[in-house]
């Protein structure tokens, strides 16, 4: 059979996945050494019909390829940490994932929360707290309400307005869409809150670099009487 597409991460086992493995380890990268793993096909390669295996047992060669039929990878994945919950009342916290949600409303769907420790491979929003992102996959029905608290590697700022959220869908590798604003932040712990989140996806924070701010400044000139001049300045959060 032939595929007619782009391939990225290919893994044989001789081990039945159970659904939360699965789920767990889609957008992580592997060592090459789990049990039951036969091969593990990463294409970390730029040229070449030779394809290295992970394991270091099954190595490939690729028919009908060419250097130039290489790319670079903008899929959601690399090293990091996933755990599963059942979504509930009040606060779920996903072990070594370093985020937790606090749902005012739920429905028992299931969740797999990934962090990853790689920045995207592509398009970043401006500022971006770029050490790590997020991918949240719902496996169920119903609306909730929850509020997301991320603990970041980096230092946060103290003011809330300035950290913001980023989203975009789980398994895009397009342009980033600002969601929400902070509505608190732990300095010492590096955690910023943010309300009323009501869809997952892939997330990640940044600072909001600019502030666009109007200012109107009262002066008087010598002889004349004082006017007023009203203009807008972008100022930098800190």
């Amino acid at each position: 059979r032939y595929l007619q597409g782009q391939m990225d991460e290919a893994r044989i086992w001789n081990t039945a996945r159970t659904e939360q493995e699965v789920r767990e380890h889609m957008h992580l990268t592997l060592n090459g050494d789990e049990t039951g793993l036969v091969a593990y096909y990463n294409f970390d390669l730029i040229s070449g019909a030779m394809l290295s295996d992970k394991t270091g047992k099954h190595p490939g060669a690729l028919k009908n390829m060419a250097d130039a039929d290489w790319m670079d990878s903008t899929i959601a994945a690399g090293t990091g940490v996933s755990n599963t919950q059942t979504e509930t009342i009040g606060v779920v916290d996903f072990t070594g994932t370093r985020l937790s949600m606090n749902f005012s409303t739920a429905d028992s769907a299931v969740l797999t929360t990934t962090r990853i420790d790689d920045g995207p491979a592509n398009t970043l929003p401006a500022s971006a707290f770029d050490r790590q992102y997020w991918v949240v996959n719902r496996f169920g029905s119903g609306a909730f309400n929850t509020a997301l608290s991320f603990t970041v590697s980096e230092d946060l700022p103290s003011d809330p307005g300035s950290i913001v959220l980023y989203s975009r869908s789980s398994t895009s590798d397009c342009s980033w869409t600002q969601i929400a604003t902070a509505s608190s932040v732990n300095v010492a712990a590096h955690t910023a809150t943010f309300n009323n989140i009501t869809s997952f996806s892939q997330f990640i924070l940044a600072v909001k670099s600019r502030v666009d701010e109007t200012i109107t400044v009262t002066a008087n000139a010598p002889g004349t009487a004082a006017y007023n001049s009203t203009f807008n300045v972008a100022a930098t959060a800190s």
